[in-house]
């Protein structure tokens, strides 16, 4: 008995069952399925790429389409003159500098100011191919003058006694009366007297009632298409635009295609 107790007393004391919940990591494959986003075309009413395409706001709809006669009242014209038309001189509506357009360098009068002379840039032409010269400007004076009722008719025929080009690329204007300020109409902030192709105007019958459409641009791009409706119209740039005076200028092309749109509002 007494060596049972003994051996009983030295047993080990029963384990101690520890109970603890351990996270194990497991691999989990989780399948990810991507939807495709679908192709939309561009929302632009042309048929062009639209990375070629740069974007003006329309800030009206045009109420008179294809009549690019910008010498008469009624055609509005707030992007056309810039992209087809051009004038002697500019002023940045921005920063107020004078910019030399078709003319090279600024007007210079007499002593009296009763004369000014112009002396215009070389090597500027028309989308068709001629090249603008002075008589170019002293025909777009005279038809002004002679033909009441135009835009800057009125000031032509107040001021202008006489406009001649004694060389290719000289004007000479004779006032009636001094004028220091006579350049002035001939330089676009907001409007000016633009420039007419002489060879394209001078068997037209009716200046006034000419629409000068498909219009040949003297600006860095030409009329490609529009909307009937007066909402867009898209121009296309020249494939001689240094031959323009922005290219002449700046050295550098502008978008291939401008769009003018009028979204509404």
């Amino acid at each position: 008995m007494a060596a049972s107790a003994a051996f009983a007393a030295c047993k080990p004391p029963a384990p101690q069952i520890v109970r603890e919940t351990v996270e194990v990591p497991v691999e989990v494959t989780k399948q990810v399925v991507v939807t495709q986003e679908p192709y939309i075309e561009s929302q632009l009413p042309v048929k062009v790429s639209r990375d070629k395409v740069y974007v003006v706001d329309q800030i009206f709809r045009y109420s008179v389409v294809n009549n690019y006669n910008l010498w008469v009242s009624g055609p509005p014209s707030p992007t056309r003159q810039g992209f087809c038309f051009d004038t002697l001189w500019y002023i940045d509506q921005q920063t107020g500098e004078w910019i030399n357009s078709l003319a090279k360098e600024k007007p210079a009068y007499n002593d009296d100011f009763t004369q000014m002379t112009v002396k215009l840039r070389e090597g500027v032409y028309w989308s068709d191919g001629v090249e603008f010269t002075a008589d170019d400007v002293v025909f777009t004076i005279n038809t002004l003058k002679g033909n009441p009722g135009m835009l800057w008719s009125a000031e032509m025929a107040l001021y202008v006694q006489e406009v001649t080009a004694p060389d290719k690329y000289t004007v000479l204007f004779t006032l009636k009366q001094p004028n220091p300020r006579f350049h002035y109409f001939l330089t676009a902030r907001y409007n000016a007297v633009y420039m007419m192709p002489k060879h394209v105007w001078e068997t037209v019958q009716d200046p006034k009632t000419f629409a000068f459409f498909p219009p040949v641009s003297l600006g860095a791009y030409v009329y490609e298409d529009s909307d009937p409706a007066g909402y867009w119209e898209l121009y296309k740039r020249r494939d001689d635009w240094q031959r323009t005076t922005p290219g002449i200028i700046t050295g550098k092309p502008g978008p291939e295609y401008i769009l003018t749109i009028f979204y509404g509002g």
